[in-house]
């Protein structure tokens, strides 16, 4: 029962995330767009579809152009939001990069999980803390009445208090242990789903393209290539010094299996009793 109720809540709870998300993009993104623009953009998601069906890969997709300065593009459900900023750098393979990253997400369901994930710590430290909160107070209760019998009511309120604070510590202690512990395992799992994304791009032939747009994206908004570990640990992108070195990687072993496949000889059997 309770299994049920819970579940009915999450996906409740989905449901008006995505509702929230969907009126924010009527609101900020198609009634501003120009005509060019939005077949501008259509001509390059065709494309991408064109190649991702060549590797059995088919989802219907929505396209929304936001107003917006950054470099930037994102997923909400099956929508594939673009800022203004991307279509103004007027490279269609720049922009092609950016929708098959994003299109890896959307077929992976990304934004989904990562509403769960959010959900799921949001709920868990609800609960933690109203737990941790009663055994608290059941405690403080047990000792207060206890040293007031044997002692007195004075002792009785002294113990309380230092017990009250003991305990508050290690609440927030254990609170802020759980928090950064789910938000380093959520932030690894969502680094994960950006590397696939960018493997996606890479297998589509734009490997060189996601390599640019990341380099464009650091020079505009002035952050530094490399970041600290403790930045890459709590963080839901990897750095850009990772995401190029992981691009690269995969380019050097798509140019090898095709090298392999170009210069491979086939022999053809031939029966010797023939």
């Amino acid at each position: 029962m309770y299994t049920v109720i819970g579940a009915a809540a999450i996906l409740v709870s989905l449901a008006i995330q995505m509702g929230i998300s969907l009126i924010a993009l009527k609101a900020h993104s198609l009634r501003n767009a120009t005509s060019s623009d939005a077949s501008y953009l259509q001509s390059c998601m065709d494309e991408v579809m064109r190649r991702s069906t060549s590797v059995g890969r088919k989802h219907k997709i929505h396209l929304w152009i936001a107003d917006n300065e950054s470099l930037n593009c994102y997923t909400v459900g099956n929508n594939i939001v673009v800022n203004k900023s991307l279509l103004r750098l007027g490279d269609s393979s720049m922009i092609e990069a950016c929708l098959a990253h994003e299109l890896s997400h959307v077929l992976n369901c990304d934004w989904y999980f990562s509403a769960l994930m959010t959900l799921n710590i949001f709920v868990t430290m609800c609960f933690l803390s109203l737990f941790l909160f009663g055994m608290g107070v059941a405690l403080v209760l047990i000792m207060v009445i206890l040293f007031s019998i044997i002692f007195s009511a004075w002792a009785g309120f002294a113990v309380g208090t230092m017990i009250g604070k003991v305990l508050k510590f290690f609440s927030k202690l254990i609170t802020s242990f759980f928090y950064y512990t789910t938000k380093a395992f959520s932030a690894f799992l969502c680094r994960r789903q950006e590397f696939e994304a960018d493997r996606h791009a890479a297998i589509l032939g734009y490997s060189f393209a996601i390599i640019n747009i990341i380099h464009l994206i650091e020079q505009h908004e002035r952050h530094s290539i490399q970041t600290s570990w403790i930045e890459d640990l709590l963080n839901d992108h990897p750095s850009a010094y990772r995401r190029i070195a992981h691009i690269e990687r995969l380019e050097a072993k798509l140019s090898e299996i095709e090298h392999i496949n170009q210069n491979c000889n086939v022999i053809l059997y031939e029966n010797p009793f023939d």
